[in-house]
């Protein structure tokens, strides 16, 4: 008898167990499902979140005036948006799906970007000329460091020990070193420098000059007086306007949209020199790759359509119809779906990247602008 019920016992005890297995497992597997998150800017004041496989919104979530760009904290628990004419930023739980902290910042926060280790963050102060560090823990800013004028851009090494700074105001690119917090380089650049993307290695930074219609490339180190301009390639010139520069993940080639012209053009990273020159819709602004790198899909805001490009055939392969003024895109991880923002009707296009259609097309508030992928702790964010 007393053999039956330890028998029994055992058997009830790896049921539980097994139940508590399943449950937790469930919740990993509810927590790994992936989130689109949309930062509506003029006018919107707030942040949509939308469940890609239902294509339904499901929050809404005020942040502060004219919020401008999200990022994700690398553990995917917070997203971050800096309000550029509140001078804040706003600190999501993703999992609430609300806004939990607001913390004061500098004039004109634009960026933020997260350190690896998720210890810091670095938003842009457009009108004050500075970056405020943030100490993601305790949410309260340490410190201040004054850049040169209007800084315009930010991005950050993968390692998390570079932030890259692009002064508009300026003609230069700062580097500044995310432990020290301080200054260990400037680097002049082109005329009007506005946007800039770092190769996957993170050795080089690619900086788009609108006023000279060229992108300087830059090396960088952490050893003061090793950064220095290596290249300047001429993409156009000062009319063409050349908008962004979008890297491809297999860092084998670049897309620089060009806002006057109606093209893009293709950059071997490796040769750095301009391999073809490719027309698309009017007015290309922006853009995102596929995740192998192969297709670039181009967004033309004033078409209203998205150019599919074949950076391997070098060749543009379909153009597709999308809402009104398409400003910013995400890839899901999966190279599946592409996610546009439509500016002008405040909607999402959802394309297939096996039809190259517009699947489904969802509301969400006004003027939305930035779009970022959340699955677990991965994500992605556009490039604004």
């Amino acid at each position: 008898m007393l053999r039956r019920c330890q028998t029994a016992s055992r058997i009830l005890l790896a049921g539980v167990f097994l139940g508590v297995f399943l449950l937790v497992g469930d919740r990993a597997v509810a927590q790994e499902m992936p989130t689109v998150w949309v930062v509506n800017r003029d006018g919107g004041d707030s942040v949509s979140v939308l469940d890609p496989a239902t294509y339904k919104v499901l929050a809404t979530i005020p942040v502060g005036d004219t919020p401008h760009f999200i990022n994700f904290t690398p553990d995917g628990k917070q997203a971050l948006v800096p309000n550029a004419h509140a001078d804040t930023l706003s600190v999501i739980d993703t999992a609430q799906m609300k806004v939990v902290a607001t913390i004061p910042v500098g004039k004109g926060a634009h960026h933020v970007l997260i350190t690896p280790n998720g210890k810091y963050a670095f938003t842009d102060n457009r009108h004050a000329d500075s970056i405020s560090v943030i100490d993601v823990a305790s949410q309260k800013v340490v410190t201040t460091i004054r850049t040169e004028k209007e800084p315009a851009h930010i991005a950050m090494t993968p390692d998390g020990r570079v932030l890259l700074v692009v002064n508009r105001g300026a003609n230069t690119v700062q580097l500044i070193d995310t432990d020290a917090h301080k200054v260990i380089a400037s680097v002049p650049v082109g005329k009007t420098p506005d946007h800039l993307q770092l190769t996957p290695d993170g050795r080089l930074a690619f900086v788009v000059n609108r006023g000279s219609g060229t992108i300087s490339v830059i090396e960088i180190s952490t050893d003061p007086g090793t950064q220095r301009l290596v290249a300047t390639i001429p993409v156009g010139d000062d009319r063409t306007e050349p908008s962004k520069i979008l890297i491809a993940p297999d860092g084998r080639h670049a897309v620089v949209t060009k806002r006057h012209t109606d093209d893009i053009a293709l950059l071997s990273l490796g040769r750095r020199q301009v391999v073809a020159t490719i027309n698309v819709g009017k007015r290309p602004d922006d853009g995102v790759f596929t995740p192998d790198g192969r297709y670039a899909y181009v967004l033309n805001w004033n078409s209203d359509d998205v150019s599919v490009i074949d950076t391997h055939g070098r060749t543009l392969v379909a153009t597709i119809k999308v809402g009104r003024q398409p400003d910013e895109a995400v890839a899901s991880f999966d190279g599946k779906y592409i996610y546009v923002v439509n500016y002008g009707d405040n909607s999402v296009s959802v394309i297939e990247t096996a039809t190259n259609k517009v699947s489904a097309t969802v509301p969400v508030g006004r003027g939305p602008h930035i779009i970022g992928y959340l699955q677990g702790a991965k994500s992605a964010v556009s490039e604004p």
